[in-house]
């Protein structure tokens, strides 16, 4: 079974055409796919607004757009695409660093959610310890 994290989108956005992991700029954003990676999963994808589920070195251009402002229907839609996209990996173990607006109508049978409930503060005070922590067991 491969490990996938997904990450969401920010509205905070460097404003060139670059890869998706430089144009999303927010603090959340950053640490997110930081623990991410220590992770060492197999595939770690983006939750966006506009582009649906992209890598994080895909050629994106800046947009200002958020699910946010999605209607439910609209979030549904957009979530079936998702879906599309991730249906080779169904059955694979998903870790979700997301907003609940992000992965809400996502099906996925196998996934965590360590992020869950938090307030931004605390995503990023969790988002720091682990670091932290990954940091030190790796002295």
């Amino acid at each position: 079974m491969r490990r996938i994290i997904l990450i969401s989108c920010c509205s905070l956005k460097n404003k060139a055409s670059d890869s998706a992991c430089r144009i999303y700029a927010s603090p959340l954003f950053k640490m997110s796919l930081s623990y991410a990676k220590t992770l060492k999963p197999d595939f770690i994808f983006i939750l966006s607004a506009k582009y649906g589920l992209i890598p994080p070195h895909q050629r994106i251009q800046n947009y200002d757009l958020t699910l946010n402002e999605f209607s439910e229907q609209r979030k549904k839609i957009w979530a079936s695409e998702v879906m599309k996209k991730l249906i080779f990996y169904k059955d694979d173990f998903f870790i979700i660093l997301a907003a609940k607006n992000y992965y809400k109508y996502l099906s996925l049978k196998n996934a965590v959610y360590p992020l869950d409930g938090l307030p931004i503060e605390k995503r990023l005070k969790f988002l720091k310890q682990e670091l932290e922590r990954i940091g030190e067991l790796c002295k």
